[in-house]
């Protein structure tokens, strides 16, 4: 293999690797604005199904609806794994070199 043929490689797998970054920032960005939105959703869910139940009492129907508990595994989906976050953080480093001046693209808090 010549010096000229792996130089190729390396540019033409360097870009690639920049390419794959910039989309997963994208579809993490995506992913996270998501699950906001899901969770905001659930929550206006669980009001308006306290809502509905307190009408429905006050209109003389037996209803057995409370709110629900705050449970730590309904919560599990909302963020990342600690090895998501090692993945993002190297991420960061890999960022870092080339804009030394730049924040971080991706941060865990």
């Amino acid at each position: 293999m010549s010096w000229v043929s792996l130089d190729k490689t390396r540019k033409e797998y360097k870009k690639k690797v920049e390419e794959d970054e910039q989309l997963l920032a994208q579809v993490i960005s995506r992913l996270m604005r998501n699950k906001k939105i899901l969770k905001q959703a659930e929550e206006r869910a669980a009001k308006k199904a306290i809502c509905l139940a307190n009408t429905l009492r006050d209109g003389g129907d037996d209803v057995d609806a409370q709110e629900s508990m705050n449970c730590p595994a309904a919560d599990a989906l909302v963020g990342f794994s600690p090895m998501m976050w090692e993945t993002l953080g190297s991420l960061d480093a890999l960022a870092s070199p080339a804009n030394p001046g730049d924040a971080p693209v991706f941060s865990s808090s």
